[in-house]
C-alpha cells in the first residue's frame, strides 16, 4: 500500500505550483517551455489515472480488426500498432470495402482515445 500523497497527487501539486508560483517569476521567453512541462505533467497524470486500461482497450480493438482482416492477432500493443501501420502502408485501408472502412473507423477511434489522453480539451463535448 502506498502512503499519501500518491504519484498522481504529487504530479498535480507540482504542476499547480509550476503554473501558479513559478511561471509568473519566469521571464516571458521561458513561459512556453514552462507550459509545455505543465502539459506533459497533465498527460502523465491522465496516464497514471487510466492505468493500462487504454492500452489494453487499444490492443483488443486492433486484435478484433486483425481477426476480421484474416491477420494474426498481435500479442502486444506495440506489435499491434506496427501491424496496423503495415496494413495502412500496404493499402489495406484504401478503397470502399467493408474491411477498409472498419480499419478507418478503428483508426478514428484510436485517434480519439489518444487525443482524450493528450489533449482532452480538443475533443467536442
Amino acid at each position: 500500500m502506498r502512503i499519501n500523497p500518491t504519484g498522481q497527487d504529487l504530479l498535480s501539486l507540482s504542476r499547480q505550483t509550476l503554473l501558479d508560483e513559478l511561471l509568473p517569476l519566469l521571464p516571458e521567453s521561458a513561459h512556453y517551455t514552462a507550459r509545455m512541462i505543465a502539459n506533459s505533467m497533465a498527460i502523465a497524470q491522465r496516464q497514471l489515472q487510466a492505468g493500462d486500461l487504454q492500452r489494453q482497450q487499444q490492443l483488443l480493438s486492433i486484435q478484433a480488426w486483425q481477426q476480421a482482416a484474416g491477420r494474426a492477432p498481435s500479442q502486444s500493443t506495440e506489435a499491434a500498432w506496427q501491424d496496423l501501420s503495415h496494413a495502412i502502408s500496404s493499402g489495406l485501408l484504401d478503397g470502399e470495402s467493408d474491411l477498409a472502412q472498419q480499419g478507418r473507423d478503428l483508426l478514428w477511434q484510436l485517434t480519439l482515445s489518444r487525443v482524450a489522453e493528450s489533449a482532452p480539451r480538443m475533443l467536442p463535448k
